[in-house]
């Protein structure tokens, strides 16, 4: 052996050729696609919009059921309908999922108040990560 491996022994060599094997056999499992990419399955949600309430972004008297719609999202699985008082979404007043094949939601009775601004926004969502459209605001 040469000069530089002539203090780790068997053992340091050997730990070292595991490790190279399961850095190899890991990259082999999640394959050359990652997060985001193309390649049968494996994409992120693709960009898509809000349509309503309408007009348009600040929006007022649209009422305390309003209709939320939105387009498609590529590789959906599912959209998150969000809507609260503030721009965060720590405490949403409505947190809901529908299906992937849905894409519109309406307020139940009893979740907004009149004259209170709301954001809301929707979430497309699976398993590789999420896309977000929004938020924009709203006055029943």
């Amino acid at each position: 052996m040469g000069k530089n491996f002539k203090n780790i022994g068997w053992f340091g060599i050997l730990f070292a050729v595991m490790g190279l094997l399961f850095l190899g056999l890991f990259t082999m499992s999640c394959g050359s696609g990652g997060y985001g990419s193309s390649g049968g399955g494996t994409d992120a949600p693709g960009a898509f919009s809000l349509t309503s309430p309408s007009p348009n972004d600040g929006a007022s008297g649209v009422g305390t059921t309003p209709t939320f719609a939105w387009t498609a999202s590529a590789n959906a699985l599912d959209y998150r309908v969000q809507v609260d008082t503030t721009g965060l979404f720590f405490n949403p007043v409505v947190n809901t999922t529908v299906g992937a094949t849905t894409y519109s939601y309406t307020v139940t009775s009893g979740k907004l108040t009149m004259s209170t601004m709301y954001y809301w926004r929707i979430i497309a969502e699976n398993a590789y990560g999420e896309a977000i459209a929004g938020p924009q605001t709203f006055t029943p």
